[in-house]
C-alpha cells in the first residue's frame, strides 16, 4: 500500500473536525472550520482541537498561524468568504 501524501494525512484525520483543507501554491496548508453561531467558542478552540486531533492521529505538524474570519452572512457564499476559523500549516514532508 502507498504511503499518504502528508495533506491526505490531514484530511483523513481531520474528516470529522473540519469542513475544508487546502493547499496552497506555496505548500501551506488551511483547515477551516465555519460557523453561524460561535456558542462560546473561538479561534483559539478550534486550533488546540486540530492540533490534538492530529498528534492522536500521529501527524506531525507545524502551525504556522490561525485565525478567525467574520462576516456577515450571506446565504450561498463560499466557506473561504463565511465566517470560519483557519488554521495554517506548514508542510511537512512525511512520504519518502
Amino acid at each position: 500500500m502507498a504511503k499518504q501524501t502528508y495533506i491526505a494525512q490531514v484530511r483523513n484525520a481531520l474528516s470529522y473536525h473540519a469542513d475544508q483543507v487546502s493547499k496552497r501554491k506555496d505548500g501551506t496548508i488551511v483547515i477551516r472550520k465555519g460557523f453561524y453561531y460561535r456558542q462560546g467558542k473561538d479561534a483559539q478552540d478550534f486550533f488546540l482541537k486540530v492540533g490534538e486531533v492530529l498528534k492522536e492521529a500521529g501527524v506531525p505538524c507545524s502551525v504556522k498561524d490561525y485565525g478567525e474570519k467574520w462576516t456577515a452572512f450571506k446565504g450561498g457564499s463560499a466557506l473561504a468568504k463565511s465566517s470560519h476559523w483557519w488554521v495554517e500549516l506548514w508542510p511537512v514532508d512525511t512520504v519518502g
